[in-house]
């Protein structure tokens, strides 16, 4: 008789234990880097495209440059205002622009009436100059510049 509860015993807990094995909880390490997409700058610009070798007007915006696919923004423009002898004032602009190529950037400051280079395009600021905004009470600054592939 005792092996008859024995097995009914054994019998029952066999019934009542979980059909399903639980495995211990292994934490993950993290992901496999990805590769990055390289961003395209160039392409993903949504504003103003002016071809190489035409006089455009810079002014508040970035704007593209087609063909060496630069963006050229006018970061800001100092004066030199000098008088002569007889009286006249005179006033000369630099200004100071930020190229982008790709996720690269470099800055460089070009006088009116010269040009500087950067990722192999000449900047010529032919005319310089600043217009009142009412909304903001201030000077924007402006150029007419020209962009050229070297």
């Amino acid at each position: 008789m005792s092996k008859l509860i024995a097995f009914f015993v054994l019998l029952l807990a066999a019934c009542s234990a979980p059909a399903v094995k639980e495995e211990a909880y292994v934490p993950r390490g993290p992901d496999a880097p990805r590769p990055q997409k390289e961003t395209d700058f160039f392409n993903e610009f949504r504003g103003d495209h002016h071809p190489t070798g035409k006089v455009f007007r810079l002014q508040g915006k970035p704007v593209a440059v087609d063909g060496p696919n630069v963006i050229l923004t006018l970061v800001k423009s100092d004066w030199a205002t000098m008088t002569t002898p007889g009286g006249k004032e005179h006033r000369e602009a630099t200004a100071q622009f930020m190229v982008q190529q790709g996720a690269e950037s470099h800055h460089i400051s070009v006088n009116q009436g010269d040009d500087g280079v950067a990722f192999n395009v000449r900047i010529t600021v032919k005319a310089a100059g600043e217009d009142y905004n009412k909304a903001r009470l201030d000077y924007l600054p402006w150029v007419d510049c020209q962009v050229d592939a070297l």
